[in-house]
């Protein structure tokens, strides 16, 4: 198996690219990589290129570009956020990872009335992000956002991007293709009565249906992304 890698630097041919830290410890001691290996990089612009192990010291791995292998447009995602409720940590490390997977653009933590934490950190969250772009070989990493409250997404909405909320009450509409769309996820226990009376009053905001099941916060992100994806024909 090749060794998939994000990173910072431009891609070209012949260019020289110098990893260190976490990345070299993975592929010098986890990958126990040698010189002359295979390496696939990217950078969420450049595409994917195809690199090869020249030197292996004791604090950084040096690599030497040959080849592009797959152009940045070839990835095609449709232009879909991922609003979320801050639930606990290791399933909100789930959405991360699973959203990456599903395509989302940008992922947006929302702080609501029955979130259960009140702040996470970007960086930890956008190295989740890299993680699961790596393995499913995604050609860019989503935006991520710091988190805000809901009142204040609210105030900054763009108003030409269709806002889904998932009303576990039933009384939404059955989800529809749209190609610039956000989808809101309540927080463990569901959004409170205020804030579903609040949304509802929202023009650009449209109550979602999704079964009388009553699914867990990160399930309900999985259904919805992959619902998402099967009527945009993404693939």
């Amino acid at each position: 198996m090749v060794v998939r890698l994000f990173v910072d630097d431009e891609l070209s041919v012949d260019a020289d690219v110098a990893l260190v830290d976490n990345q070299h410890h993975y592929l010098a001691h986890v990958m126990r990589s040698e010189i002359g290996d295979a390496v696939l990089l990217f950078n969420g612009k450049d595409g994917e290129w195809s690199a090869v192990i020249e030197d292996i010291s004791k604090k950084k791995t040096l690599l030497k570009i040959e080849k592009q292998t797959r152009k940045q447009n070839e990835e095609n995602l449709s232009d879909v956020w991922l609003c979320f409720s801050l639930i606990k940590k290791e399933n909100m490390h789930l959405i991360i990872q699973k959203a990456t997977e599903l395509g989302v653009s940008v992922l947006q933590p929302v702080i609501s009335h029955r979130s259960v934490v009140s702040n996470v950190s970007v960086e930890k969250m956008r190295l989740q992000a890299i993680e699961a772009a790596e393995q499913s070989e995604r050609l860019s990493v989503p935006q991520i956002n710091e988190a805000i409250s809901m009142k204040k997404m609210i105030e900054n909405w763009d108003l030409d991007r269709k806002l889904y909320f998932l009303d576990e009450r039933g009384e939404g509409e059955i989800l529809v293709h749209s190609s610039k769309v956000a989808y809101l996820v309540g927080p463990e226990g569901g959004f409170d009565i205020q804030e579903l009376d609040l949304m509802r009053g929202l023009k650009f905001a449209t109550p979602l249906h999704f079964g009388r099941r009553i699914l867990r916060a990160e399930t309900a992100c999985f259904a919805v992304l992959s619902v998402h994806n099967y009527l945009s024909g993404w693939h």
